[in-house]
């Protein structure tokens, strides 16, 4: 993926997602802010896909959706963090 100044995604694998899900459910069961994750990157990507064919005139819709997306990502990576630190509370 070109790196257009925004977040890169390839270093999210599937693995660092597994990773985080084992360690806030404590098993093979999703918790509901991965799977929120998940369709946040996916949201992202297509965003992304969007931007590099867009009409002119759309550029500024797509860089206010793909600023929204990014948004929405970190809030997600840090409600994760927060649910993970708590477990580990518990």
């Amino acid at each position: 993926m070109e790196n257009r100044g925004g977040a890169p995604l390839e270093w999210l694998s599937n693995k660092e997602i597994k990773t985080i899900n084992f360690r806030l459910t404590g098993s093979k069961k999703e918790n509901p802010t991965i799977t929120e994750i998940k369709q946040a990157i996916v949201e992202l990507e297509g965003i992304r896909r969007f931007f590099e064919s867009a009409d002119p005139e759309l550029i500024d819709y797509a860089i206010y959706m793909e600023k929204a997306a990014i948004t929405r990502l970190s809030y997600l990576f840090r409600k994760a963090k927060n649910e993970l630190s708590n477990s580990y509370k518990k």
